[in-house]
């Protein structure tokens, strides 16, 4: 039996860390690539691969100055690009514009109607941040009760005036709300996929939109289970929510400026579905102000850690972002989406 050598081993784990970041980054960015597999690339736990990849790192110290380099710069890729991480600074001296701060929030409702006091942890977290302008999805009726077919006036929430819902989506603010309306996007669940409503600020009319595309959770599960018996049902799932992201493009593209929308989008920052809303011009709130990786869904799951951001506030020419940040509540299974707006009209 030959005999074990350590240097051996550490070299082949420096290796394979570098082979699979390699793969992960061909998967994930080469043209060509299956959609459905670059999709699901995106939505590996990455916190998990940290500790290998760290691991790598010191063992490649035991090697060679050139392995530990390459080790390293591997390491910090990962963590940088890989992982989405934004690291931006303030701008002290932003222009003249009206600011907003508005709060985009899956509230989970189904689940905080079950938890002694979930609603009222809900309401504490957005209260938390003092917005002026709030969009929950998943609310289900949470203020009306009602399954009413057109967009309903709802009571004051939130210490905020001017409420209205539908399904599962609520928009609420302290400026006047006007002109809703909601459409649904094609396949899915078959709900309304968007609400959309005219906030009256005193510079001029904003329009604030929210939105949540058809959930992966359940095709995960499936590709999880079955393995490659379940990749029908996540081909099927990415295709869906690429069909509902193009036709809230052709929405966007023929609403006013300007414009804020908001929700869960069931995608990371660099999925396509995100980069075709951004064919109207729109910019992502956290990717311009935020600081860190911004994960809003993942402390729900067995590890209790935060692993994808999949909440985002878009933003259309205009409007600048002055800062955004992830709320961290237990209160939903996703973290709330905050920003500061600068809006030029």
């Amino acid at each position: 039996m030959p005999k074990f050598s350590f240097k051996r081993f550490a070299r082949g784990a420096v290796l394979a860390a570098i082979g699979l970041h390699l793969v992960l980054l061909i998967l994930q960015n080469a043209s060509g690539m299956p959609l459905w597999l670059a999709e699901l690339s995106r939505f590996i736990p990455f916190y998990w691969m940290l500790l290998p990849l760290l691991a790598a790192t010191l063992s490649a110290f035991w090697l060679s100055p050139y392995l530990a380099m390459a080790s390293l710069a591997n390491l910090a890729l990962f963590a940088t690009v890989t992982m989405d991480l934004h690291w931006n600074t303030a701008d002290d001296n932003p222009a003249a514009g009206t600011r907003v701060r508005v709060l985009s929030y899956n509230i989970k409702a189904l689940n905080a109607r079950h938890k002694p006091g979930g609603l009222d942890e809900i309401e504490t977290e957005v209260q938390l941040h003092q917005p002026d302008i709030v969009a929950l999805q998943d609310a289900q009726k949470w203020l009306t009760g009602s399954s009413s077919h057109s967009v309903e006036t709802a009571r004051p929430v939130f210490g905020l005036p001017y409420v209205v819902a539908f399904d599962q989506y609520v928009l609420a603010s302290r400026f006047p709300l006007g002109d809703c309306k909601q459409a649904p996007l094609g396949p899915g669940t078959g709900d309304p996929d968007y609400l959309q409503c005219t906030a009256m600020l005193e510079s001029g009319p904003l329009q604030v939109v929210t939105t949540h595309l058809v959930s992966p959770r359940s095709a995960l599960v499936a590709t999880k289970s079955e393995g490659v018996g379940g990749l029908d049902a996540w081909r099927l799932n990415v295709a869906d929510r690429m069909l509902q992201a193009q036709a809230l493009l052709s929405a966007l593209s023929r609403m006013p400026r300007p414009l804020v929308l908001m929700g869960d989008f069931n995608s990371a920052g660099q999925s396509p579905a995100i980069a075709n809303l951004k064919l109207v011009g729109l910019h992502d709130a956290f990717a311009q102000a935020g600081r860190g990786w911004g994960y809003t869904h993942g402390h729900a799951l067995r590890l209790a850690l935060d692993i994808y951001r999949i909440d985002h506030i878009l933003l259309s020419p205009g409007i600048t972002a002055l800062t955004a940040t992830v709320g961290d509540s237990d209160a939903s299974e996703h973290n709330a989406v905050i920003a500061d707006l600068l809006i030029r009209h």
